[in-house]
């Protein structure tokens, strides 16, 4: 049996999108060889592509073990844990990964950022999604996804400035994001006290929400919280005014 010839017809069906049939392929190969470095690759990279990680991580552990620590195996493997939460496994590998890659490979450098901002590495997390943005080739879905990243971190780490020009960032990449236009209403009112953003905020926010068809009991809340918010802005607007006269 050859272990080349097994791994790239495995890698074959990976890429026809039939994981699961170069999964069988692999499993049968390894009851005869399990120590087979190009087939546990490839076996691993089917086990991902079909989306059963915890099996995929295993088999990079076991790929690790062996010694192929690669760039991709040490990613695929951060990526398998970060997929079944065990963050601080997700969090070892990606942080080699990155260092293999020389500290130039921005997916890695975003998913890293990730990870430490779920662990509440706030200083951490953010520092790697700030270089995955200076790493990156102008990919708006990856944007989108970096500028909210880094929102919640300056957010949850109390920087509520940046995490107001993170938002209005994710915006230009996402204009239709009714929750950020919410969180930033949410800022400016009562974190910033900038009642006039807020303001402007909470009005763009009811604009795109209110078209909702179908709105959840959650976008309810947040519409009356809103609207709440206007009538107050109102109110003290026209005591303003009856004080002036």
């Amino acid at each position: 049996m050859d272990g080349e010839i097994v791994a790239n017809l495995i890698l074959a069906h990976v890429k026809a999108q039939q994981p699961q049939n170069g999964i069988v392929h692999g499993l049968i190969y390894s009851q005869r060889d399990s120590t087979n470095i190009l087939v546990n690759r490839a076996l691993a990279d089917a086990w991902f592509i079909n989306r059963d990680f915890t099996a995929a991580a295993k088999l990079y552990d076991r790929l690790l073990e062996q010694g192929d620590s690669t760039f991709n195996t040490l990613y695929s493997a951060g990526m398998c844990y970060a997929q079944i939460e065990d963050l601080e496994q997700a969090y070892h590998y990606l942080q080699l990964a990155f260092l293999m890659s020389g500290m130039q490979h921005y997916g890695c450098a975003y998913r890293l950022g990730v990870v430490c901002v779920d662990t509440k590495r706030y200083p951490e997390g953010l520092g790697y999604l700030d270089l995955a943005k200076q790493l990156m080739r102008p990919d708006t879905t990856i944007m989108k996804a970096i500028t909210l990243s880094q929102g919640e971190g300056y957010y949850l780490t109390q920087h509520y400035d940046e995490a107001v020009t993170a938002w209005k960032e994710h915006l230009t990449y996402n204009p239709t994001s009714i929750a950020t236009y919410y969180n930033i209403a949410n800022a400016y009112a009562y974190l910033l006290k900038d009642g006039k953003q807020a303001e402007s905020y909470y009005r763009q926010f009811l604009d795109l929400a209110r078209k909702e068809e179908k709105p959840t009991d959650k976008l309810k809340e947040m519409i009356k919280s809103a609207e709440d918010m206007i009538k107050d802005f109102d109110l003290n607007r026209k005591l303003s005014q009856q004080n002036n006269q």
